[in-house]
């Protein structure tokens, strides 16, 4: 299952489940030129891997989630700018895991 995070508001799984989730796609120009992407998980989730696909003049990041336990939680992803110390963009996304 893919998942884009500007069309997410709320994922429901089945234990042994894996998806990917989008982050949102930032431009890098001026002021977002020292972005990180984050990502927080509920306890029942488990970060697999994280891509970061090259394109030119954007930013972008894929990370890949299981869920291993039954649950209800909430992902916190987005991206954090070094230059403000403070989160340039995020979203939360609530998630169900039965």
């Amino acid at each position: 299952m893919n998942f884009l995070t500007e069309n997410t508001d709320e994922i429901t799984l089945k234990v042994g489940s894996e998806f990917t989730l989008e982050n949102f796609r930032v431009a890098v120009v001026p002021p977002h030129l020292n972005l990180e992407a984050f990502i927080e998980l509920p306890q029942n989730l488990t970060l697999l891997q994280t891509k970061y696909p090259e394109q030119e003049g954007a930013f972008e990041s894929i990370f890949f989630i299981k869920a291993h336990t039954k649950g209800i939680g909430t992902i916190k992803i987005g991206y954090k700018d070094w230059d403000t110390n403070s989160n340039a963009k995020e979203k939360e996304i609530n998630v169900t895991v039965s």
